[in-house]
């Protein structure tokens, strides 16, 4: 199954069960791409920072508990690691 995705070039089927956007879909079409991904530090730290800050913000009403729970959860799933996040990492 694929969601479609868009952006300034239109639009591209991204793979549903994947967290690639568009433009890093759209690039697997035009060129090789190794299969390498990022080290997972690369990406877990980033995911931390951002539930730490979103974390931070709904604690000090900076922000809106529901969508800062909403943001929290999706960076902890990054954190984490977890099955749809592993093949969003190509470099």
């Amino acid at each position: 199954m694929t969601r479609a995705e868009t952006d300034s070039c239109g639009p591209v089927d991204v793979p549903e069960d994947n967290y690639l956007v568009v433009e890093t879909q759209r690039s697997h079409g035009h060129f090789k791409i190794s299969g390498e991904t990022f080290p997972l530090p690369f990406i877990r730290v980033p995911g931390e920072v951002k539930r730490s800050a979103v974390v931070a913000n709904v604690r000090l009403d900076n922000m809106d508990p529901i969508p800062g729970d909403a943001v929290a959860a999706a960076a902890l799933e990054v954190g984490d690691n977890r099955d749809a996040v592993r093949g969003a990492r190509p470099l």
